[in-house]
């Protein structure tokens, strides 16, 4: 008798492997974004403070930003009514889906899965991709101009949502 709540199916497919890895980029990704909103929310934290000359200080203020969550991390980086916060706050749903829900039971499924649904599955990481891949270049553009850092040209900026996507999902 196979136990019900242990994963007990440990066989590896070529389809199984596909999908197990594109999911491991789009937590990648998912992170990046994360990581990008924390360092924006505390750029603009720091820059509020002004300087924090005191050890405790800083420390105080490092303990804080990594208690945020990224929600609390997006309400730091724009105004209440700026309209980019739409863009980050679903690249936020997106990655949530992804860190929390996507793979839920999936283990136990993908041996038994046929073709047809690891292509949806496939679809809808594709589809979660594309929204924080547009939050990723937002924050990453958000950081290169108040860092100072170099921007990139405007084609690659356009094609940086499709890259991203490309090497999520393997074609």
């Amino acid at each position: 008798m196979n136990p019900e709540i242990f994963m007990d199916d440990f066989e590896r497919s070529n389809s199984g492997d596909l999908l197990f890895s594109s999911i491991g980029r789009a937590l990648t990704i998912s992170t990046r974004f994360e990581n990008n909103c924390k360092m924006l929310a505390s750029i603009i934290g720091l820059k509020g403070k002004g300087f924090i000359e005191r050890d405790k200080e800083f420390d105080d203020f490092i303990k804080k930003l990594f208690k945020n969550n990224l929600f609390q991390n997006i309400e730091k980086i724009f105004d209440k009514n700026d309209s980019s916060k739409n863009t980050l706050n679903k690249a936020r749903s997106a990655r949530n889906e992804i860190v929390h829900e996507l793979t839920i039971g999936l283990a136990n499924d993908i041996g038994n899965s046929d073709r047809i649904e690891i292509d949806e599955i496939c679809i809808r990481i594709k589809e979660l991709i594309a929204i924080i891949s547009r939050g990723d270049l937002m924050t990453s553009f958000l950081l290169s101009k108040v860092t100072n850092e170099f921007i990139p040209s405007i084609k690659f900026m356009k094609n940086y949502e499709n890259k991203i996507v490309e090497w999520v999902i393997e074609k």
